[in-house]
């Protein structure tokens, strides 16, 4: 079954020699996704597998197990944020907080609380007083 969801991916990992699994944390939770081939660098989907690529996520769908990735429309490349260390290392922390915290809790509310503060930083807001 074909799905389009809307999420951010918030964490990936390499698995065998040319592809990834991503995890993308969505309204919903947490999904794993096999993004194959995505390690090679004339792979259409390489650029859109990586931390803070917020967008829509087709998937040939599991209920059980990894979904596939087709395609991603992006919403938000987050390109200010990916410019600067500072801005970098800050969004990469509210990543991997918001994984932790919604693996403690499961709490819907963590998916856009995490894209409204990635959307202040990269509107240029402090993202020192944002991550506190």
């Amino acid at each position: 079954m074909i799905k389009k969801i809307e999420g951010i991916v918030i964490s990936e990992i390499d698995y065998k020699e040319s592809s990834k699994i991503i995890n993308i944390l969505t309204k919903e939770g947490i999904i794993g996704i096999l993004a194959k081939g995505t390690k090679k660098v004339k792979n259409k989907l390489s650029g859109v597998t990586s931390k803070l690529t917020y967008g829509y996520f087709h998937l040939n769908y599991k209920e059980n197990g990894l979904s596939t990735l087709i395609e991603v429309d992006i919403i938000d490349n987050f390109k200010n944020i990916r410019k600067d260390i500072s801005l970098m290392s800050y969004s990469l922390y509210l990543l991997e907080l918001s994984h932790r915290v919604y693996k403690q809790c499961d709490n819907i509310s963590i998916y856009d609380m995490l894209i409204a503060s990635l959307k202040k930083i990269e509107e240029g807001l402090d993202y020192k007083a944002i991550t506190i």
